[in-house]
């Protein structure tokens, strides 16, 4: 398909530029990661008598609270750390969520696990043993609010200090802790664990530069190409469809236009042959016309030979006395012969009539068709 060339083409020059050798361009990446199980979460403090251990409880902490709460320190696991071996981080911080209000200052510190893949906390002893990193920041906290994220200072020696390890992967677990291991007096600061809210978790952000574009955004970005050109491949299937479709309706209204081509020819044959027969029923009306007019004509002419008869008679009636009688019946039979033809001529007019008017009826009613 055509229209797939351009997302092929691109494809093919982001291959190119990966394949390429690396240049002195570099590029700054996010990794962030959040505590995703309950053993990868864990709070240790002294009770004036012993030290206390859980992955259970509903916060992590660091200072103390009293006098049977001292010393707390916490460790937050993150795994599949997305960070090449010897990357240059750019900064870090780690992101807590406050389970209580406290007030005043604390001063606590947080390190790294100085190991190449940390692991996920079991006991007391195993959280204490642990390696921790040379490195360290200090993290002075302020008043912390019930609800509220709250950012630690850049901490990017100590995740450094971690991936430039020789044995270092990306994708392997690190390891941050943060307490007051010192403290015996003073405040506390509290945030939620794992078990207390899974979404609320501590997490850990690292911004890291390299000068290899990240493995992981090139198969995002090749698969975000791909999904593109599956969808322009069904939207170019779409339109293919589309066009068949107006095709044969094209090929309907062509269907159409020839019936209605039909159509015309026989109005236009009707037309003719109804042409011819009003040329005709104009014939017939002319004649029955002409022949009412000569009816009409033999009346006068009747009527004139009438009043002719009736003058004569008149006049013989004078001479002729004697046969006066005679000539009156005569005279009535010459009246009921010219009634009779009246009559006749008048049946005879209004039949014409008719038919002129069953004509004209026909001529409008296949007008009308």
């Amino acid at each position: 398909m055509k229209k797939l060339f351009p997302i092929a083409l691109v494809l093919a020059l982001l291959l190119a530029m990966l394949s390429s050798p690396a240049s002195a361009a570099t590029y700054d990446v996010i990794a962030e990661r959040i505590v995703e199980a309950s053993s990868d979460d864990c709070l240790t403090f002294y009770d004036g008598a012993d030290w206390q251990f859980s992955t259970t409880a509903k916060s992590v902490q660091a200072g103390c609270y009293g006098t049977s709460y001292l010393r707390m320190q916490s460790g937050m696991c993150f795994t599949d750390i997305d960070v090449p071996r010897g990357a240059t981080i750019v900064s870090a911080e780690l992101y807590l969520y406050s389970s209580y209000d406290d007030s005043g200052t604390v001063i606590s510190e947080i390190r790294g696990e100085d190991v190449n893949s940390a692991g996920t906390f079991t006991t007391y002893a195993n959280f204490r043993d642990r390696s921790r990193t040379s490195t360290k920041i200090s993290w002075s906290m302020d008043a912390w609010t019930k609800g509220e994220w709250y950012e630690s200072p850049n901490i990017k020696v100590v995740i450094q200090e971690i991936v430039n390890r020789s044995g270092w992967d990306e994708g392997n677990a690190m390891v941050i802790f943060w307490g007051c291991p010192s403290a015996i007096v003073g405040g506390r600061r509290s945030a939620a664990s794992y078990d207390a809210d899974e979404d609320k978790a501590a997490r850990l952000y690292i911004k890291y530069s390299t000068s290899q574009y990240p493995e992981s955004d090139v198969n995002d970005v090749v698969d975000e190409l791909s999904n593109q050109a599956t969808v322009l491949g069904i939207q170019v299937d779409a339109l293919s469809s589309r066009a068949n479709e107006i095709g044969l309706g094209v090929t309907d209204l062509n269907l159409v236009v020839d019936r209605m081509g039909v159509q015309l020819g026989e109005l236009k044959s009707f037309e003719s042959r109804f042409d011819g027969r009003f040329s005709t029923l104009n014939s017939r009306l002319d004649t029955l016309s002409n022949e009412i007019k000569a009816m009409a004509t033999a009346v006068s002419n009747l009527k004139t030979d009438l009043d002719t008869g009736l003058v004569q008679i008149k006049a013989k009636s004078d001479v002729h006395g004697a046969t006066l009688q005679l000539t009156c019946s005569e005279l009535e039979d010459l009246s009921n012969r010219v009634s009779d033809r009246l009559v006749f001529m008048t049946w005879m007019f209004v039949v014409m009539l008719i038919l002129l008017c069953a004509l004209v009826y026909v001529y409008v009613w296949r007008l009308k068709r």
